[in-house]
């Protein structure tokens, strides 16, 4: 089953789930190396994209594919360029100068290998020698905003040698990965004038739209910022970079940096085309707190046909989506705003500017659905012919006709219910399901269907944690239907996938004997096949000190049929002739109802769950020791009576006890906050126990053996 959602609203601001509350796919936007860009409450969407090999790795890889001609598997690729060693290439150079010299079988069988001994390519062995010299000193992933190594000899060296090497080299692939090397270097040690004009003077020149030339310019961008020099053309810089890097695209907007106006005027005046521009009103776009709808605007003035635009669009829907479904403070705030966001999206789709046609017009349908106007929604998703609808754009339409069809729904029934349940479940879109989930629970709950209405948003661990009996009646009633849709079975196995009625009447059972309704417990309990787990310990056992954990793994076990048996067999001894008889009877009745509470351990008898702590005790957690003090008060008189004083001491140190409880459940929050000298919880009047025990049996064993082992005791009676 899915989490309960509502038409309006999801579980009060799950931040974890909240693209539960997201229909509208990004991924109509056919990018998906903005994946990381799509919405989100951290500052990327997917932050695994940055910190993977195969995505840091892929532009440059996909060069030296078309290097080999496309006879260079691209795993065969990857492994020489970045995972041989330098000893591995080193014999391939070997390989080319004496081919009788041995290689090994993986070296032999790499693709990339067989090409370039084909082409006796000694040229590029050398420049994978040297890469594999320069790759010690620099960081993997070309972090060109941290520079993490000292100035070394042997990097100047390098930086020196790939310079050279550069000049003499004519292959321009290989030139460019010379250059690169050495600007790389140059920037991590600090070299940060090297780092710029190696840039102007070896990159500039060449005529490339190769990534690597960007990776380059990136590490240009970085050294004009750590030196100080130019904010605004770093940051000019690393727009560029964004723009044309899918694999940097991540580093640039963290490094991307525009803090006045000044700046940003002079960063617009470097650049060379509208597209440029735009790039710039995107990166200040998706800062936070940005006004996203008027750089929408001015990218659209620009370039209407700006892939940009289609991410900021559906940026924009799923916020609104999550904030509306949320209902935060601001929600009437940004629904004001929507207007602004709805009028703009017909102006786009009215020009037909935009490529992305089919996505504009979903968006501008879904304005209208978020609106309420489920009709307006319903025309312009009709506006989309079917023969020219994408696979995504179809189930994108399916979907929000689905979400239609449940606003839509004013009353369900066995037949809507189950065409709505099947046919949102063949989506697998887990936010539809949700939808779903909340939607019925609403039309339950207006036509009084409370069990379906419970299931639909808790399972039987919120039922055992907040019992209600009359729910858990309407519950037995449901499982009793005769004929269940496929969405009620799916209900029903929230409770329990093979006896859901037994598993509510034990619940019922349970609460009846909480209630002291032995005789209808018993009957429930001798009737039921669902086998449910015994209580360890012995019901009647003293517990002088509280103890949740000291029967486990005890020997001794027993049922909770065996425990209303035994009860009733008590009560018919504690009403003997036999004072003896009556006297042992009615303690252990009262260690019985004390054991079964949240304060002994056999608490699992009347309760599913105990709060950890004290103070995390609620009214629907079995506190009451009530029954526990009228059974100990009854045996503590018996015992004055009988003259056994041993008995009469423990039964009124166990009526302290019951005493003490209460008074911590109900007074103690309010009287023991402050206090000065002996806490209020020490006052005779909520003590009466206490005073009595040592008025009246200060001399007996038990109270001398109660004053060392209870603290409480011990402080009242100092």
């Amino acid at each position: 089953m899915y989490p309960y959602q509502d038409l309006e609203s999801c579980a009060d601001g799950d931040w974890d789930g909240w693209t539960l509350s997201r229909f509208f796919n990004p991924e109509l936007t056919n990018q998906p190396f903005f994946e990381p860009l799509y919405f989100s409450f951290d500052r990327l969407y997917d932050d695994s994209w940055e910190e993977s090999p195969a995505f840091r790795r892929s532009e440059n890889l996909a060069e030296w594919t078309t290097f080999t001609e496309n006879k260079a598997k691209t795993n065969d690729i990857e492994n020489l360029v970045y995972k041989a060693s330098r000893k591995e290439i080193q014999a391939i150079k070997t390989y080319l100068s004496n081919p009788a010299t041995p290689l090994s079988a993986t070296l032999q069988n790499n693709s990339m290998v067989k090409y370039l001994i084909q082409k006796k390519d000694a040229a590029t062995v050398d420049y994978l020698i040297f890469a594999k010299t320069c790759e010690p000193f620099a960081l993997e992933g070309d972090d060109w905003t941290v520079e993490t190594k000292q100035v070394n000899p042997q990097i100047i060296k390098l930086i020196s040698k790939a310079e050279q090497t550069y000049q003499t080299e004519q292959n321009p692939f290989l030139k460019l990965r010379y250059a690169y090397q050495g600007i790389r270097l140059a920037h991590y040690v600090r070299s940060y004038a090297k780092a710029i004009s190696l840039y102007d003077k070896l990159v500039a020149p060449l005529n490339t739209e190769s990534p690597i030339k960007y990776w380059a310019l990136g590490h240009k961008a970085g050294a004009i910022r750590r030196s100080g020099q130019n904010n605004a053309l770093a940051a000019y810089l690393f727009s560029v970079v964004f723009d044309k890097s899918e694999s940097k695209r991540i580093n640039s907007y963290y490094s991307f940096s525009i803090t006045n106006d000044a700046d940003w005027q002079k960063v617009l005046s470097m650049c060379k085309s509208n597209h440029e521009k735009a790039t710039l009103h995107f990166l200040r776009a998706i800062q936070p707190d940005n006004l996203k709808l008027e750089e929408m605007k001015n990218i659209y003035i620009l370039d209407p046909t700006s892939e940009y635009l289609d991410i900021l669009l559906v940026r924009e829907i799923n916020k609104y989506e999550v904030k509306k479904s949320m209902k935060s403070e601001d929600l009437n705030t940004f629904e004001k705003g929507s207007a602004g966001l709805k009028a703009f999206i017909f102006k786009v789709v009215s020009e037909g500017k935009n490529k992305n046609k089919a996505l504009w017009t979903l968006a501008l349908g879904y304005t209208d659905y978020l609106a309420g106007n489920v009709a307006e929604a319903r025309k312009t998703f009709a506006q989309l012919p079917a023969s020219s609808q994408t696979k995504e754009v179809k189930q994108q339409i399916e979907t929000f006709e689905l979400m239609i069809q449940l606003a839509e729904l004013q009353k369900i029934d066995a037949a809507s219910e189950e065409r709505l349940y099947q046919a949102i479940k063949k989506t697998k879109s887990e936010p539809l399901q949700s939808l779903m989930v909340g939607a019925f629970a609403r039309l339950y709950k207006k036509q009084g269907e409370a069990a379906k209405e419970f299931l639909s948003a808790n399972d039987i661990y919120s039922l055992r944690t907040s019992p209600n009996a009359q729910l858990i009646e309407q519950l037995i009633a449901f499982t009793d239907k005769a004929s269940k849709t496929t969405y009620e079975k799916e209900l029903l196995a929230k409770i329990d996938k093979t006896t859901p009625k037994d598993v509510l009447l034990e619940m019922k059972a349970t609460f009846l004997l909480r209630a002291d309704k032995l005789d209808e417990a018993e009957q429930i309990f001798s009737k039921l096949t669902y086998k449910y787990e015994d209580i360890e310990g012995i019901p009647t056992q003293d517990q002088l000190k509280d103890c949740h954990e000291c029967v486990e793994g005890s020997s001794e076990h027993f049922s909770k049929l065996q425990l209303i048996q035994q009860i009733k067999a008590l009560k018919k001894q504690a009403a003997d002739t036999d004072k003896a008889k009556a006297l042992d009877a009615t303690y252990k009745l009262g260690a019985i109802y004390y054991n079964t509470t949240y304060f002994g351990f056999a608490w699992r008898a009347m309760d599913y769950y105990r709060p950890y702590g004290f103070s995390s005790v609620s009214a629907d957690d079995y506190t009451d020791c009530s029954r526990a003090l009228e059974y100990y008060t009854k045996a503590a008189e018996l015992a004055k009576q009988a003259g056994n004083k041993e008995i009469a001491a423990k039964s009124l140190f166990m009526a302290a006890k019951c005493e003490q409880n209460n008074y911590y459940l109900l007074k103690a929050p309010k009287n023991d906050s402050y206090y000065e000298g002996l806490p209020p919880s020490y006052a005779p009047v909520d003590r009466k126990y206490f005073t009595q025990l040592k008025q009246q049996y200060a001399t007996t064993q038990f109270y001398s053996k109660a004053r060392q082992e209870c603290f409480y005791l011990n402080q009242f009676t100092r």
